[in-house]
């Protein structure tokens, strides 16, 4: 892994016609295993024409989700998936939303980066280190995607 917490990641932009209104995502199937937080984080997989636009950048098999945060999330690594998670922020869920790492998950006291992503880029994530996400006022929606292996995602070479 390149980066320790956060890059900013030069993937191409999901044109807007792809990208379905949060009353359209909330009618997909939400994949996130604990379904009684299912309002305050949930992950939907994705129409069809957004995850061939997605896997069509790239040659390797990938997992791709909406993903809405609608409150605080609490310090947590992320639950059996390892290595490198990209997302595209459509829309940040607030104006001074934080994503945080710290030093320990069990007794997180200290704070060793935080960032506030910016709507409609890409970044990538380590989500082996324990983070959250703070300051929610407003649902977050993005689009995340990760390769099956873990390993940091390589665009297709269209030449």
């Amino acid at each position: 892994m390149t980066f320790p917490y956060y890059d900013i990641i030069d993937f191409p932009s999901i044109p807007d016609e792809l990208i379905l209104s949060l009353e359209q995502i909330y009618e997909l199937d939400n994949t996130f295993i604990d379904q009684n937080n299912k309002w305050e984080y949930a992950a939907f997989s994705p129409n069809k024409y957004l995850k061939e636009y997605l896997q069509d950048m790239f040659d390797e098999e990938i997992v791709s989700k909406y993903q809405v945060i609608r409150k605080d999330l609490p310090v947590h690594v992320d639950y059996k998936i390892t290595g490198v998670k990209y997302n595209y922020i459509i829309s940040t869920g607030g104006n001074n939303v934080k994503t945080r790492w710290y030093d320990n998950l069990e007794k997180p006291r200290t704070i060793i980066h935080e960032v506030i992503s910016k709507p409609l880029q890409w970044h990538s994530l380590n989500i082996e280190i324990p983070h959250n996400v703070c300051n929610v006022t407003s649902p977050r929606l993005s689009v995340v995607i990760r390769s099956l292996s873990g390993d940091p995602l390589q665009l297709k070479n269209k030449s």
